[in-house]
């Protein structure tokens, strides 16, 4: 049975090659990464996301070099592509969405507290206009929007979810 890639999201961008021998130049759409050696990011080439181990990290976490990218003309085949990493990765999404109002459609429910890593799904934990804490399920197919801008994130729930 043939496993599908995990959701992802875009992290940074692949801007130019570096040196002869694969490295390339990522431009990290956040500050507040850690990679390490030996972590995977996912090259999204024609939409889908292609695994690559990370063999070593140059500069401030700008400079790659990845698994079975071996020359100039590989790194030059993935340059302006998209990285990404799988949605589960919540530490990231905790610290940029902390404290953004969230809503079910246009009904304010209140603001995210914190995200929560249960067994079996990603729970928002949010504080209502009683200060109550309100557990709803992180399912990326409710989701409509985040506004960083706005600092707002709106799904779309289940109806009886959030009462």
């Amino acid at each position: 049975m043939a496993l599908l890639p995990p959701p992802l999201k875009p992290i940074g961008k692949i801007i130019s090659c570096h040196g002869f021998n694969g490295e390339i130049v990522v431009d990290w759409f956040t500050n507040d990464l850690e990679l390490k050696k030996g972590d995977f990011l996912f090259v999204i080439i024609d939409k889908k996301g292609v695994p690559f181990s990370i063999k070593e990290i140059k500069g401030a976490n700008n400079i790659l070099k990845l698994e079975y990218i071996e020359s100039e003309e590989d790194s030059r085949q993935i340059t302006g592509c998209e990285i990404g990493i799988e949605t589960n990765h919540i530490e990231e999404i905790e610290g940029e969405w902390q404290d953004f109002s969230v809503f079910n459609n246009e009904l304010y429910i209140g603001k995210l507290i914190r995200l929560e890593e249960y067994p079996q799904q990603t729970m928002l934990i949010i504080a209502n206009s009683q200060s109550e804490e309100i557990l709803i399920p992180f399912v990326e197919n409710w989701l409509i929007e985040v506004s960083e801008y706005s600092q707002l994130i709106r799904f779309n729930l289940p109806e009886g979810l959030v009462e």
